[in-house]
């Protein structure tokens, strides 16, 4: 399969892609990691019609985790909506259905358990897993949105 691995600067996963002999690529805004591997270093979304088959995104998630809602309530309670952490959120939300909606017939999408304001604009998630689950001793929700 041809894979794009969306937001992705440490090529951890892309390695792994190509040792099961798929053409993968990374791409970030970051430069990539020490691995060499094929890297698109840019915006994810002038390569989204290159003709994937599989996209894997890890669209940033400090406006849109329940872990940092408390910011945005605060802002919101003293300034109403248009608070910067709010039109933050917005643009990261615009960003999650840019990937979403992108033209690859396979598409996951990971971030942590989003706060109501956020999950009112992206949706449920399809799948949530634990660290745990895999033998780790680490209890931090990882929620999947699963197109296809």
């Amino acid at each position: 399969m041809k894979v794009l691995l969306a937001c992705e600067e440490s090529q951890i996963v892309t390695e792994q892609f190509i040792l099961k002999g798929h053409d993968a690529m990374s791409c970030d805004i970051e430069y990539p990691g020490a691995k060499d591997l094929p890297h698109y270093l840019g915006n994810v979304k002038d390569i989204l019609y290159n003709g994937w088959d599989l996209m894997i995104g890890h669209p940033v998630c400090t406006f849109l985790a329940n872990s940092g809602v408390r910011w945005l309530r605060h802002e919101m309670d003293i300034s109403g909506e248009d608070a910067p952490r709010y039109v933050e959120m917005l643009k990261s939300v615009d960003f999650f259905h840019d990937l979403r909606n992108a033209p690859i017939k396979k598409i996951a999408l990971e971030n942590p358990i989003p706060h109501k304001y956020a999950k009112e604009y992206i949706g449920s998630y399809n799948q949530i897993v634990q660290p745990w689950y895999f033998g780790e001793p680490y209890f931090k929700g990882i929620c999947l949105w699963l197109v296809n």
